[in-house]
């Protein structure tokens, strides 16, 4: 008799433990974009051995998870949380564990007239971190292109004045030579095909005479 009264002390007391080491539940009511109500129990706990039910405020179990439950108010339900068609002031969440020594609860508490007034969230089905990681990207994007662009441009005009150095200091072609020789001649048979004439320094004086290089060679004797 000591022996099974000791066993059961030493359950007892390190059920009383894992309890007081258990964190204290909240409830946590949201709108969904259907109009349902969903009731969100926090920190997320399972209790696969335990009883865990949704009562109203005149303790009425509207959901009891290990038993059928009124599927006109009740959408969906799990151990940690329930969907409602209709939304609730007051539900008690309770969890019954023998092993814990007492219930583990949570009060759900909630203004449905201000809850149902409000627009449900809104989802976009995209993220906007996702948003600024493509704009970000497009930037990168562009970015480079200018950058690659620029330093191509740079390139060719470079190879361009070195083409263009290397040309002038070539020494002047065959036919380059053949033109320079001939506009030499040209211009030393127009200066020597240039006439040298006497020219007269006086109209009034027929006999003053200015004599050019060539004008002695021309003129004629004169009898004395």
């Amino acid at each position: 008799m000591a022996a099974v009264l000791f066993l059961w002390y030493t359950i007892t007391l390190f059920s009383a433990l894992e309890a007081a080491t258990l964190p204290a539940l909240t409830c946590n009511v949201t709108k969904l974009d259907d109009n349902s109500i969903k009731l969100q129990i926090s920190p997320k706990q399972s209790f696969p051995e335990c009883q865990t039910s949704w009562e109203d405020q005149e303790r009425t179990v509207l959901v009891d998870i290990k038993a059928n439950y009124n599927k006109s108010i009740v959408k969906t339900a799990q151990n940690d949380s329930v969907e409602l068609h209709v939304c609730k002031d007051f539900l008690l969440y309770k969890v019954e564990c023998w092993k814990y020594g007492r219930d583990l609860t949570a009060v759900c508490e909630v203004n449905c007239t201000l809850l149902m007034a409000e627009a449900p969230p809104k989802d976009n089905g995209f993220p906007t971190w996702g948003i600024i990681g493509i704009t970000l990207g497009i930037i990168f994007i562009f970015g480079l292109i200018f950058i690659l662009g620029i330093k191509t441009i740079l390139k060719q005009n470079n190879r361009g004045s070195q083409t263009h150095r290397f040309q002038s200091s070539q020494p002047p072609t065959h036919g380059e030579a053949d033109a320079i020789m001939d506009n030499l001649k040209n211009e030393q048979v127009s200066t020597d095909a240039s006439p040298f004439l006497p020219e007269k320094a006086d109209p009034e004086n027929p006999e003053d005479v200015r004599l050019t290089p060539f004008s002695g060679c021309n003129r004629e004797p004169t009898s004395a």
